[in-house]
């Protein structure tokens, strides 16, 4: 039975084995989960918690107690003495991997010679190197000349052997050169029909000490291939070259050349890890990330150097701006690339290429590649030419060359390569956002018709509405139709392959702040309202639309600057000041 199921059978909460299960949860990992896992997992009080943590350290140290009594077992067996100064047998701790060769009573042997054997062995002098013995009548014929030798002699003569074959020698002995990895192992060989090879292996570990056991006899070999140990998960990697074969092969045989659908494609396969986005508000969204630390006052330094220690580029990207509280499922990954490629452009292509820092166009490469694969801005503001050289077949310029080794980090240059409709994506688009494009992307959810609430609600829109027109006009300073969708959803524009769940508006009751707020994850803008029971109106849309401007020019998750609470406080502090005198004022009239 499973020692966690027996555990928690012991506790008398057998029910909650299934949700270990579902976790992935080893008993080995129960050591280590807190209070808070442990009670989402079905433990609920805090005596079963101790409990649990007290019967799971006795069983997993038993069990480590018996193997680490059968590793010394096996040691002392298997593993050879020297003799110190004194003559007293010493045993030789070895730090390394080791191979001890037996040999075997016959041909057919597969396991450590008994008791009888070994006498056997002895007689023939081959058990102990250091014991040899005059007394042997057993010979042997050697596969190459055919004569027959003393077995004891017989190891001499292959080695002096006149005919022997050179080739045999040399695989022979790369049997020898065995690649063995502490993981779970998988042994590949190939052996000709003409060949008997018995192999056995027990790899044994105690104190990051590996001894290896090998009982090898070969007869008459002639073509053996090297004996592979790999690990299974390194194995069952693929690599972005495959997916990226895999994905033209695809593609040539369905005849996509719908760039967006390649891209598509490309996402799905290549994209590994967590979501990239919210499909499902009422779920958790769960998997491996490459979680980056990002300072937006030194976005291009923090941005490379994190960018550059990704090893596993195709995982979800999760990025954690300095003194910022939000959580990123979507949200900031996109602000992450809007603002990245914003400055890479600034500095890097707008007055031509740089040459003298051309190595830094090779993470450049790698951003495009991550900001096209995970929902971010494609960088249209490449040049045609710039395009061109990229995914040609040669080029001298070194930071072309950078730039394509970046992309091609994801298998983005062999896809432009070999799928040139994919290039289409880069091109700048003629249309900008406009006021009717932003109003049909937010849709409103008001409450239901005949409520109390459905008139605020649709008072608050119409003064967003008319917001909007003055920010489409250019009559509110600094910000753009592209703010307030950046606002809402990360982006100042709408991604290539659509949004995942479509912006909305939502109303929130609130009492005095009317400050909008939004949660980029599900693309979703709160428009503050007053309660209906409360008589409290909105403020006058010279008053309102200065808070949004100051909601929608703010570009920091949570409201963490100085200049952000201060702001805000003090729009709190008149409208509480204006709320009192509006009351003090009924009162004297």
């Amino acid at each position: 039975m499973n020692a966690l199921r027996e555990c928690l059978m012991e506790l008398g909460i057998p029910s909650a084995y299934p949700n270990f299960e579902r976790e992935n949860i080893s008993i080995e990992m129960i050591e280590i989960l807190s209070d808070e896992e442990l009670k989402r997992l079905g433990v609920e009080t805090i005596g079963l918690r101790h409990k649990l943590k007290k019967l799971v350290h006795g069983k997993t140290s038993v069990t480590e107690h018996t193997a680490i009594s059968i590793s010394k077992e096996r040691a002392r067996l298997f593993t050879p003495y020297h003799r110190t100064a004194g003559g007293k047998k010493m045993r030789r701790k070895d730090k390394f991997i080791t191979m001890n060769f037996l040999c075997l009573a016959h041909t057919g042997q597969k396991c450590v010679p008994n008791a009888l054997e070994k006498e056997a062995l002895n007689k023939a002098g081959l058990d102990n190197p250091h014991e040899k013995s005059s007394e042997s009548s057993l010979e042997e014929k050697c596969v190459t000349c055919g004569r027959k030798f003393l077995l004891r002699e017989l190891r001499n003569h292959t080695e002096t052997c006149s005919e022997a074959d050179t080739e045999n020698d040399v695989q022979t002995t790369d049997i020898l050169n065995i690649n063995i990895l502490p993981q779970t192992m998988q042994t590949r060989s190939s052996i000709s029909s003409s060949q008997e090879m018995h192999v056995e292996e027990v790899v044994i570990f105690e104190d990051q000490e590996l001894f290896l056991e090998n009982t090898v006899e070969s007869n008459h070999i002639s073509d053996l291939a090297v004996t592979e140990v790999l690990p299974e998960s390194v194995q069952n990697v693929e690599t972005v070259s495959d997916v990226t074969s895999r994905i033209i092969e695809f593609c040539k045989v369905q005849n996509i050349a719908d760039p967006v659908e390649i891209l598509r494609k490309v996402q799905k396969e290549m994209v590994t890890g967590r979501p990239l986005e919210v499909i499902d508000i009422t779920q958790n969204s769960e998997g491996d990330t490459n979680f980056i630390l990002i300072d937006r006052t030194h976005l291009l330094e923090t941005g490379f150097d994190e960018i550059k220690a990704i090893s596993d580029v195709r995982k979800t990207l999760e990025v954690q701006f300095y003194d910022e509280t939000a959580v990123d499922y979507g949200g900031p990954r996109k602000e992450f690339f809007r603002l990245m490629l914003k400055s890479i452009k600034e500095k890097y292509f707008d007055k031509g290429l740089r040459e003298l820092i051309c190595e830094d166009y090779e993470v450049i490469g790698k951003t495009f590649a991550l900001s096209i694969l995970q929902n971010g801005q494609i960088p249209t503001f490449l040049e045609p030419e710039i395009i061109q050289k990229v995914f040609s077949d040669s080029t001298d310029h070194p930071c072309i060359t950078s730039l394509r080794k970046g992309l091609e980090t994801l298998g983005l240059y062999t896809i432009g390569v070999q799928l040139p409709s994919f290039l289409y994506l880069f091109q700048k688009h003629s249309t900008s956002l406009t006021f009717r494009m932003l109003t049909t992307l937010l849709k409103p959810e008001f409450s239901l018709e005949g409520s109390n609430n459905i008139e605020v609600e649709k008072k608050v829109y119409a003064a967003f509405v008319r917001y909007l027109r003055e920010v489409a006009s250019g009559r509110r300073e600094h910000l753009s139709i592209g703010n307030i969708l950046q606002f809402v959803t990360g982006a100042e524009e709408e991604p290539v392959l659509g949004f995942q769940i479509p912006p909305t508006i939502q109303f929130p009751e609130v009492i005095n702040s009317f400050i909008p707020t939004a949660n980029t994850c599900i693309n979703s803008l709160q428009l503050p309202r007053p309660k209906p029971s409360i008589d409290t109106n909105l403020p006058e849309d010279k008053e309102l639309f200065a808070l949004y401007d100051y909601a929608f020019l703010n570009s920091y998750y949570g409201l963490r600057s100085f200049f952000t609470n201060f702001y805000c406080k003090a729009f709190i502090n008149y409208y509480l000041a204006k709320t009192v005198f509006v009351w003090f004022m009924g009162l004297l009239f």
